[in-house]
């Protein structure tokens, strides 16, 4: 088997893993540290389901690999892998991708097989992928806000009829943050009334879901 992927191959891994967010702010080194500290604290305050974990753990392998803290990114990783969720498409990429980089090919390979012939394969876990890159988005800033409600929404479509009361929840906070006047990054986003319109509603949804978990976001 060759040990060898290729740069065509990454990119797609890319596309399906938090390296997705390269562009939007890996030079805003103090950016980058605001954040995982943020995340570094919301560990303590605890979540209500495994996959809310796995993206924030997820989220903190990335911002850890970043700073080239490669024991704490594999830790992180590997924390997402064990909440045992079903196979989770970023945690999986990710994983190729600091394989591949710390020079482990044979370990990124055989992986990458995995991705090709049934991860990728199952749509699902692509739409929980995107909305798991919004999550991400959310927690970026105004300017990386209109991402993150376009791919709330599109998760949030992909889904039906099944619900996640997360990204809807995760949807209502982006559409707040852009009615928000300092929260503004282009005029043409700027709509108070419409989004905090559409959040209530989307907020109305998510207290009166009959869900038993995701008490923390309910409340």
């Amino acid at each position: 088997m060759d040990d060898d992927i290729d740069d065509q191959e990454l990119e797609k891994i890319k596309q399906w893993s938090s390296f997705e967010l390269d562009d939007a702010f890996e030079r805003d080194k103090k950016m980058m540290k605001e954040k995982l500290h943020q995340l570094e604290i919301e560990i303590d305050e605890g979540f209500d389901a495994s996959p809310e974990k796995a993206r924030h753990f997820n989220f903190m392998a990335y911002l850890y690999w970043k700073f080239e803290d490669r024991l704490k990114a594999f830790a992180f990783v590997e924390r997402a892998e064990n909440l045992k969720e079903g196979t989770n498409l970023i945690t999986q990429c990710n994983k190729i991708i600091f394989y591949t980089e710390s020079g482990e090919y044979f370990k990124a390979q055989k992986l990458l097989q995995t991705f090709k012939n049934d991860t990728l394969t199952q749509e699902k876990r692509k739409i929980k992928a995107n909305a798991e890159i919004a999550y991400c988005y959310s927690r970026l800033g105004p300017k990386y806000h209109p991402k993150a409600v376009q791919l709330f929404r599109g998760a949030i479509h992909d889904i039906y009829p099944e619900r996640n009361i997360a990204w809807e929840y995760g949807l209502a906070l982006s559409l707040r943050r852009q009615s928000h006047i300092f929260q503004m990054f282009q005029p043409s986003d700027f709509k108070p009334a419409e989004n905090k319109k559409e959040a209530a509603y989307l907020l109305y949804g998510v207290v009166s879901s009959p869900v038993s978990t995701y008490c923390q976001i309910k409340a």
